[in-house]
């Protein structure tokens, strides 16, 4: 070993999918859970940009699923807020019934409820402060060193 200081592995961006029944924006359980994860995690408390894509099925119109898809995204932006977030740090994108992750209807023609429970969703992103994405996180000796952009061990 040559004496420097080890970089950690850089942190990666945290990404996370909440559910929501059929018309409705009122946060489970689970979902509540998956949020406290979220603010107890590294990345959350680096302090990145948090994206929230809300998402709908593709029953209804497209106005009604864009604002069903950002009521989504609100109720989950709400309660990041009021666990500690900061209004700054968020970006809600409302989506509507585009990017579905499942087949909204069967080969029948008739609606898939399974898939279209998976498409109504929140897809939550915590974003990594650039500096921390280098990998020179908790160690002023090497981030002092090391102009970001540049290897830790050139």
């Amino acid at each position: 070993m040559d004496g420097r200081p080890i970089a950690d592995p850089p942190l990666e961006p945290l990404e996370a999918t909440l559910s929501f029944d059929e018309g409705g924006s009122e946060l489970s359980a689970d979902a509540r859970a998956k949020i406290q994860e979220i603010v107890e995690s590294e990345q959350f408390a680096e302090g990145g940009q948090i994206i929230l894509r809300g998402h709908s099925d593709s029953s209804g119109s497209d106005d009604a699923n864009i604002r069903a898809s950002r009521r989504r995204a609100e109720a989950v932006r709400d309660l990041l807020e009021e666990l500690g977030a900061s209004e700054e740090r968020i970006t809600i994108i409302a989506m509507g019934e585009q990017n579905p992750i499942a087949s909204n209807a069967l080969p029948s023609g008739e609606p898939d409820e399974q898939g279209r429970a998976a498409n109504r969703r929140v897809d939550v992103t915590v974003e990594v402060p650039p500096e921390e994405q280098e990998g020179i996180r908790d160690d002023p000796a090497l981030a002092a060193e090391t102009p970001l952009g540049e290897p830790a061990d050139n």
